[in-house]
């Protein structure tokens, strides 16, 4: 009997442990299929370099949506960064913020990337930050 009480007591916490885990991390939107869209966009632009408003278009609207699936990714990091960087946390912790910085650099250059990609179309949040800021 207490065999079979410890086996369902463990099996009882790995279902919690599965369960509290997956809720955790928040889905996101995933990023490689727009920068893989965008560029297909880019290389298969016109041939005689002008102008197709469709494409352009559509190009607009794949860095918009990048922006913003970045944009959460950002929020998402400084949220982490700054959690581990409580009061008390052990070096490993600390060291782990450092390398989430080093993504978050990352994904912060990648956004001035596209503002500055987009700056032919409507401005971006960068753009009116920018505005905003000076």
């Amino acid at each position: 009997m207490k065999i079979q009480a410890r086996t369902l007591f463990a099996m009882l916490v790995c279902l919690l442990l599965s369960l509290s885990g997956s809720g955790q991390q928040p889905v996101m939107p995933d990023e490689m299929p727009l920068r893989i869209n965008i560029q297909r966009e880019v290389e298969n632009g016109p041939l005689d370099n002008s102008s197709d408003e469709t494409r352009n278009r559509v190009l607009f609207d794949l860095r918009n949506q990048l922006l913003r699936v970045l944009l959460k990714k950002t929020g998402a990091l400084e949220t982490r960064i700054q959690n581990l960087e409580a009061p008390g946390a052990l070096p490993e912790v600390l060291a782990h913020a450092e390398q989430l910085k080093k993504e978050l650099n990352s994904v912060n250059n990648d956004i001035k990337a596209l503002d500055a990609a987009l700056v032919g179309g409507a401005p971006t949040v960068f753009a009116i930050l920018d505005i905003l800021l000076c």
